[in-house]
């Protein structure tokens, strides 16, 4: 009785994201149609209103999910290279710069958080707006893989290095559907 929509919310949108990885992760639509017939059964069995509650987040993040996850693949600077990952996974992410397997050039700014996609742009860019402070930050030059995956609204935890008039990624971490922000501001506070 005391389930309310934000829970669902939450559940899916925020922690399932940061706290699963690989196959559990791939495997988020069999999770979210496992939720949904329990929605039905708690319905059926106690006239608690789960399925309505449950609907807008299922609809909203069906799709969505496999997409992020998908995204946060591409946007790690260790992507495609196994090597890079040895490496980084054994001696850490300062050891493989130091070797010259990520990237280590002077940078006139940094910037990390969780940053919000405002705008879409072409080439495989995008127009961010970091969440703590609501600093614009862009164009930020994305992977060409990025490309079809990244949606307005779409919030992703990442390090980035501007060189002249463009930022890239340095290293990225967890990719959020627009329905974690609340919860994402409120772990920023």
């Amino acid at each position: 009785e005391d389930l309310r929509e934000e829970h669902f919310r939450h559940f899916l949108a925020y922690w399932f994201i940061r706290h699963t990885r690989g196959k559990v992760r791939a495997s988020a639509g069999k999770m979210m149609a496992v939720l949904e017939k329990f929605c039905r059964w708690v319905y059926a069995h106690h006239g608690i209103e789960l399925p309505r509650l449950y609907a807008p987040v299922r609809e909203a993040l069906e799709e969505a999910l496999p997409r992020l996850y998908r995204l946060e693949q591409v946007l790690s600077p260790f992507r495609g290279d196994p090597y890079t990952c040895y490496v980084a996974a054994l001696e850490g992410k300062e050891k493989a710069r130091e070797m010259g397997l990520l990237a280590n050039a002077p940078y006139l700014a940094r910037v990390q958080g969780n940053f919000e996609v405002v705008a879409v742009l072409l080439d495989c860019r995008a127009g961010l707006k970091r969440l703590r402070d609501g600093r614009d930050v862009g164009p930020v030059q994305l992977p060409r893989e990025a490309e079809g995956l990244l949606e307005k609204g779409d919030i992703l935890h990442l390090e980035l290095g501007q060189k002249d008039f463009e930022w890239e990624v340095l290293e990225s971490g967890f990719c959020y559907p627009a329905l974690a922000r609340e919860f994402l501001q409120q772990e920023e506070l």
